[in-house]
């Protein structure tokens, strides 16, 4: 039952990441080609189109924020270290914790304060200033689905420490 639970959830998990990455390539790749046909046309024909930098824009912080979940998960952000790397025994764990709940209480915050942010652009219907008036809320749903995400990743990874830790009397 429990494995069965597991499978599961590391389905699910796995679902989310690979389909936010995804789209994450996809706004990424949008992006490239806005900026490839942007320079052909001006300097070909002397046309430019008209809001490249706001769909710019709006496409890379939303990439930014879809490969945020799949790095939290794989832990592949940038980690400095230096000090805790020589700590055993009960100082490592608690340290472990320490980032741990520091991690998700930042990811509760953000996603609070990024759910404000997208409630408030979507109820006034925001748009980038410029030629082009593209909405702002997706962005700002995705950066508050970025963080939520982020924020059950780190439950889950303080379950597995507390896990870990029953599991091994003797931790080195």
């Amino acid at each position: 039952m429990k494995s069965a639970r597991r499978s599961m959830i590391k389905t699910a998990a796995r679902l989310i990441e690979a389909t936010s990455l995804v789209v994450c390539g996809l706004l990424i790749a949008a992006t490239m080609i806005i900026g490839t046909l942007d320079v052909v046309l001006g300097l070909g024909f002397n046309h430019y189109i008209a809001g490249k930098v706001e769909l710019s824009e709006v496409m890379i912080a939303a990439a930014t924020f879809l490969a945020l979940p799949g790095v939290t998960w794989h832990a592949t952000h940038i980690r400095v270290d230096i000090v805790s790397q020589n700590f055993r025994g009960w100082f490592r764990v608690f340290g472990d914790v320490v980032v741990t709940v520091v991690a998700l209480a930042t990811c509760a915050f953000f996603s609070y304060t990024s759910w404000l942010a997208f409630e408030s652009s979507w109820a006034k219907t925001e748009t980038a200033q410029g030629l082009l008036p593209v909405p702002v809320y997706p962005v700002k749903f995705a950066a508050f689905a970025a963080f939520a995400i982020c924020g059950l990743i780190a439950i889950v990874q303080f379950l597995r420490l507390v896990v870990k830790h029953r599991s091994h009397k003797n931790i080195v």
